[in-house]
Parts: structure tokens; sequence; C-alpha cells
């Protein structure tokens, strides 16, 4: 998709894949606007913590938080490589996993 996209663009994307962040953790979801069920937002520290996942995933990695790495079972976490401390804003550093293409078992 990424390089049909490129195709159809002036500028030159500097990377293909998609970039992954996973975690876990309460999400709430709000009305937007009063009484308008039609206009809904999510907030919560997960979609914070996700968000800095996601943007230390590079193309076609998957990097996830440390709750979500510990409830993998081996298999699984076996996929996984431990990953620098990540500097979340507003939410510290956060202990991170990354899964590139290739890595780990199948």
């Amino acid at each position: 998709m990424a390089n049909e996209w490129q195709r159809q663009i002036d500028r030159v994307q500097s990377g293909g894949g998609v970039h992954v962040g996973v975690g876990v953790g309460e999400v709430e979801v709000v009305e937007l606007r009063p009484f308008a069920r039609d206009h809904m937002g999510a907030i919560g520290d997960a979609i914070n913590l996700t968000s800095r996942l996601m943007g230390a995933a590079g193309p076609g990695e998957i990097v996830a938080s440390n709750t979500f790495h510990r409830r993998l079972d081996e298999a699984g976490q076996a996929l996984f490589d431990p990953l620098d401390p990540i500097e979340g804003k507003n939410v510290g550093r956060i202990r991170a996993w990354i899964a590139r293409p290739g890595s780990g078992t199948p």
C-alpha cells in the first residue's frame, strides 16, 4: 500500500512499512460534544504510552510495553528483544520491547 501511495504523491517517503506500538492500560471513552454520541473520543495514559511506543518503532517494527510483554506466553516473549528505555512525554521513562521483521522464533 505504501508503494502505491508513494507513486501518487510528489514527496518521497523516507521509509516503508508500518510502525506499531502496543500498550496496555485503562482508556475512557467520552462524548466530545454534550449529548452527541456521534462525536466520541478516548482519553487515558495508555493512549500517550502507545503513541510513544509507536514513535520508537521503525518501519516494520513492533514496540511493546513491558506490561504487554509480561502477558505473553514464552513463545510470544521470544519474538521480542529488550529495548533501551523510551522517554515518554508526561509518562516518564518506558520499559519497552521490540520485535523486528525476522527476529525471534516463528
